[in-house]
């Protein structure tokens, strides 16, 4: 059943009735769009439709004669599934307040249907559609209100709104409204009303009036010489709608501050799943600015980098799409299979697409770096392939395709129309999940997975017409590498990763020489190496009693102090005490810990998550303030810190393939006095009704 949440009814200078449509409602905050916001149609959907909130399964239109639809099922494509309209009224739907936000649409390869830098609104107006009631609609934290505003002398009768799309309609027991639609129930929860008066808000009594496919209030005693509103009830964000969206890439932008972030969105109204980009200020309470970027098909963002000279945004990843965005002027400018790589340029607005390109043979490709040369501009971007005739080999340090899968690295120029040489990686199977440049050579790592029991870490030279110098971390049993890190101090370089082995080599000495997970269990691990990847200087496990892997990794330019994140099962994390959160929410838990530069010991480790299950899939340190960022997906509905977020509520997400992604800002000791848990100023969380959800089976992140 879906449930719409509670009108409540206020007597001040005018009438106005909220009908509250929450996270689990009809139109809940539906799209990786952060606070939900009405959007312009200015044709990017069909004529009819004036203003609306996207999302994939949950979705709302104004239409331009003032009806308006919800959509709660992707099936229903272009048919609402219920319908209002205000019964002998006169809506005309005008746009109110703008919000924070813009918006833009790259989809599909013809610039013509691309929306820049589109407009939203907080609220949109109807007008006075019944004399003396004017109507508006207003999205406010997380949700979408509907308001019908009385003047004094107005008669609350006249409000009368027919549903369409309904087979019945009753009065609950408890006053709530119930709506019998195709696919199930939707239920409107009971009004609530007041009155405000002298500053006092004085409670009065409401009920819906029922007809047979329609509703209306009436009103228990009250000041009638007063009008009457009837109305319903350091920093964390979600990010994402009604399906599954996950943040899987972050970045800092040096020159401003602001944290951008990539992913994939499931909740794109009427499609699959598209790459998404988004920009915030420092504190992840203003969202600067949200761009969709894919073709027709699936798409996901894997990695994001800033330009350091021009501020320009490069994201990377894999598509199936054969019209992907900008790359007609692209070094690839074609699909070469079924799934390529893929990375594109945007300006530092977001609101401009300067150009992409396909990357790929005729097998599966996936591009999971990228990364700006520092003095050349040139782009490099790393993944793993299937694909024997990768393009740009020619007189690249391994020019053949030896193994199943292997990886790959190649060098583009700025513009990404000129490819200007590939490599392949090495002459057996290797996989490759994170890629890092060094910001002084320009020379390239790359690590991964070897084989089944070693990870690799990579060295290239940036012209990757040289064989690239490998060191395997090797074990007796799975281990496998995620996150890269260079020390800019002394150009070391740092890796996380998990293993199922007990025993890691240069372990001893180290912070956690040994694994403290039952046999079976996977521990994180963390690795420190020379800048030539000849000598291991130490390695730590980093783990409790259960599973714990290892995602993500960065070093604090000024104390050379390391931060792993990740993600654990284990209730016993070392150096929680003290830390913002010290106790673990329940389901699969992110952490992240702070170690000292030598993996010697742990200065702090801290829980981050709230009853779902909560991934970090990427780390970051300010270079301004040295405070800790954090981004990936959540199944969590009150994850710590949110409610003061640009996004403060959870969307949520269908039962085992939904979610949101988070982005979390974390003080540098990781200390609970940070803002992100401890913001008196801030409203409380929302909590919404939790779904029942199935154990996920203990693994690896593929």
């Amino acid at each position: 059943m879906r449930e719409l949440s509670p009108l409540r009814l206020c007597l001040g200078l005018t009438v106005s009735l909220l009908a509250w449509l929450d996270n689990a409602a009809a139109v809940a905050s539906n799209r990786p769009h952060l606070r939900p916001s009405f959007v312009e149609n200015l044709g990017q959907l069909a004529r009819d439709v004036a203003f609306y909130v996207p999302g994939r399964t949950e979705s709302l239109a104004v239409m331009r004669g003032g009806r308006i639809a919800h959509f709660l099922n992707e099936a229903e494509k272009g048919n609402p599934t219920l319908t209002e309209t205000f019964v002998a009224g006169k809506p005309g739907p005008t746009a109110g307040h703008r919000a924070a936000t813009n918006v833009s649409y790259f989809l599909g390869d013809d610039p013509r249907r691309w929306q820049r830098d589109l407009p939203t609104f907080d609220d949109i107006q109807l007008g006075e559609v019944w004399p003396g009631v004017a109507v508006s609609l207003h999205a406010r934290d997380g949700r979408v209100e509907k308001v019908f505003s009385l003047g004094r002398g107005a008669l609350v009768r006249r409000i009368r709104v027919r549903l369409t799309g309904i087979s019945a309609l009753r009065l609950e027991q408890d006053g709530a409204l119930l709506a019998r639609v195709r696919d199930g129930e939707v239920r409107f929860t009971p009004p609530i009303a007041y009155q405000d008066r002298n500053g006092t808000r004085l409670p009065v009594r409401v009920v819906y009036s029922v007809g047979r496919s329609s509703y209306g209030f009436r009103l228990g005693r009250h000041d009638p010489a007063l009008p009457v509103v009837i109305d319903p009830i350091l920093q964390s964000t979600y990010i994402g709608g009604a399906d599954a969206d996950s943040v899987n890439a972050m970045v800092i932008d040096a020159s401003t501050g602001d944290v951008i972030v990539g992913g994939h969105s499931y909740s794109n109204p009427g499609r699959g799943v598209d790459g998404f980009v988004a920009r915030f200020d420092s504190t992840l309470k203003t969202l600067r600015h949200f761009t969709y970027v894919g073709g027709s098909d699936g798409d996901e963002i894997l990695s994001v980098t800033v330009h350091p000279v021009t501020g320009d945004v490069y994201v990377a990843g894999f598509t199936t799409s054969t019209d992907f965005p900008g790359t007609t002027a692209g070094a690839q400018p074609h699909n070469a299979a079924s799934e390529d790589g893929f990375v594109a340029r945007l300006d530092s607005t977001l609101t401009s697409i300067l150009g992409a390109t396909y990357f790929g043979g005729h097998n599966v490709d996936k591009v999971v770096g990228v990364a700006v040369h520092p003095s050349t501009g040139e782009v490099f971007i790393a993944g793993k392939t299937m694909s024997a005739d990768l393009p740009g080999t020619v007189g690249a340090g391994r020019p053949d395709f030896n193994a199943d899968l292997d990886g790959f690295v190649a060098r583009l120029d700025p513009t990404l129309a000129r490819l200007n040489q590939t490599t392949y990686l090495s002459n057996h199977r290797s996989v490759l999940h994170t890629m890092t440049i060094h910001r002084s050579t320009g020379e390239i790592l790359v690590g991964g997975h070897g084989d089944v029991t070693a990870s690799l870490l990579g060295r290239l030279d940036p012209s990757l017409r040289s064989p690239a110098q490998f060191t395997f971390i090797e074990a007796a049993s799975d281990i496998d590498l995620y996150g890269i890190a260079i020390d800019p101090l002394d150009g070391d370089v740092l890796a996380t990763g998990w293993t199922l082995e007990s025993g890691l080599p240069g372990a001893e000495g180290g912070a956690q020489p040994t694994a403290r997970g039952a046999p079976g269990d996977v521990d994180a691990y963390v690795v420190r190496y020379d800048s030539s990847l000849t000598t291991l200087r130490q390695s730590t496990f980093l783990g409790g009693s259960d599973a714990d892997y290892g995602y993500a990794i960065a070093v604090d330019t000024q104390t050379g102090d390391v931060y792993v994140a990740g993600e654990t099962l284990s209730t016993d994390l070392p150096a929680t005490t003290g830390a913002a959160q010290q106790e673990p929410g329940g389901g699969f838990d992110g952490f992240v810990a702070r170690l000292d530069p030598n993996l010697t010991r742990f200065v702090r480790t801290t829980y981050l998550g709230a009853g779902g299950d909560d991934t970090p899939l990427a780390i970051s340190v300010h270079p301004g303030s040295g405070e800790v960022l954090v981004a990936g997906e959540t199944t969590s509905p009150s994850f710590p810190g949110a409610p003061c977020g640009a996004r403060p509520s959870y969307a949520g997400g269908a039962e085992f393939f939904g979610g949101d992604g988070f982005v979390t800002r974390l003080s540098a000791d990781l200390l609970d006095n940070s803002q992100e848990f401890a913001n008196e100023s801030c409203r409380e969380p929302v909590l919404l009704e939790s779904r029942d959800r199935r154990p996920r089976p203990i693994g690896p992140r593929q």
